[in-house]
């Protein structure tokens, strides 16, 4: 059993925390979470010694600046991109990002999963890189809806 607990005081690990919710069990997610940390904290090759630094790294090559919102223009559906301004709302978008891809994926733990997509990222290669890169097509596809007025 773990014996060190989250430190309560970041704000990420405790918005990803009530993301990472099963069943409303603040329990099990806070389990996910001191698992994820301690196999960070024996894995030298990845973090030099500041976990903290190394999940705020990850999380900023995967930070999705945009949002899709559908809007209908008689039979046309339109994907409009909107820039987030917020950095919390930012960081929120980023977590069920990461949420949504691991969640997909099959047959590991959850703590295996995000180690996983974590090494992937900064290896540049991995699900949640061609995601992000779909994703940011789709942007760049759909830019020129951001500058048209709606009725």
């Amino acid at each position: 059993m773990i014996k060190k607990k989250i430190n309560k005081n970041t704000f990420f690990l405790k918005r990803l925390s009530s993301l990472l919710l099963k069943d409303g069990k603040l329990s099990v997610s806070n389990k996910i979470l001191n698992r994820l940390m301690y196999s960070l904290k024996f894995n030298d090759k990845l973090v030099n010694k500041d976990i903290v630094n190394f999940i705020n790294s990850v999380l900023k090559q995967i930070s999705l600046d945009f949002t899709i919102k559908t809007r209908k223009k008689g039979k046309i559906r339109e994907q409009i991109p909107v820039k987030l301004m917020n950095p919390e709302k930012i960081e929120i978008n980023t977590f069920r990002f990461l949420l949504k891809i691991l969640r997909k994926q099959k047959n590991k733990n959850f703590q295996e999963k995000i180690l996983g997509e974590f090494i992937d990222v900064l290896e540049g290669r991995g699900q949640l890189r061609k995601e992000k890169l779909a994703f940011d097509k789709l942007v760049n596809d759909n830019r020129k809806f951001i500058r048209k007025k709606w009725d």
